[in-house]
């Protein structure tokens, strides 16, 4: 059982580790590819250092998460210019394809796929919405991300009661992506089971 445990704490971390790596390389350029394994792991320990610290402060500080986040951000800004600069490289980008399994990488694209069909939707939904319809979107849409992504089981009668309320409120402009959500959220739960 305890190595059942270790092997699921060790899956996420690498997930939580790619998904980083993933993200870096959405945001840097092809001269940076090469250090950024090195700075998603850094990133993954700067950030989980900070949170230990920071929880351990809130009552005395007014900085929220979200300051947490955007101080470690910066921070790994200057460490990929740095290592690009310098041309310093630890781990090899390729050692991620050896450390995840195929299973997982159907999960991973699995989830970048729903993950951007959200993410379109959203777009086009605070294009087309006022800014009171906005909030009430956002909250709908963030549960939505929260229930299929972070979820270990996906409560389906919420996910397909919000849907279902997106679907009530769709405007022209963004139904056709509501369509395409609906379809992407239909095939992650089949797959998923």
């Amino acid at each position: 059982m305890t190595l059942s445990l270790n092997s699921i704490l060790n899956s996420t971390k690498l997930y939580e580790l790619k998904w980083i790596h993933r993200r870096l390389t959405d945001i840097f350029d092809e001269e940076a590819a090469p250090y950024l394994l090195d700075c998603a792991v850094m990133m993954t320990g700067i950030l989980h250092m900070h949170f230990r610290y920071h929880s351990a402060t809130t009552p005395k500080t007014q900085r929220t998460s979200k300051d947490v986040v955007h101080y470690c951000i910066n921070r790994l800004v200057e460490l990929v210019h740095q290592v690009t600069k310098n041309k310093e490289q630890l781990l090899d980008p390729q050692l991620l394809d050896q450390w995840a399994p195929d299973q997982m990488k159907e999960e991973d694209l699995r989830i970048e796929t729903l993950e951007q069909s959200l993410f379109n939707l959203k777009q086009l939904i605070f294009k087309h919405s006022s800014e009171d319809e906005q909030k009430k979107h956002k909250e709908r849409l963030d549960f939505l991300n929260e229930e299929l992504v972070q979820q270990t089981e996906p409560r389906t009668f919420l996910i397909d009661s919000i849907i279902g309320s997106l679907t009530i409120d769709a405007k022209p402009e963004w139904q056709k992506q509501l369509s395409e959500f609906k379809a992407s959220v239909l095939i992650f739960l089949k797959d998923s089971d």
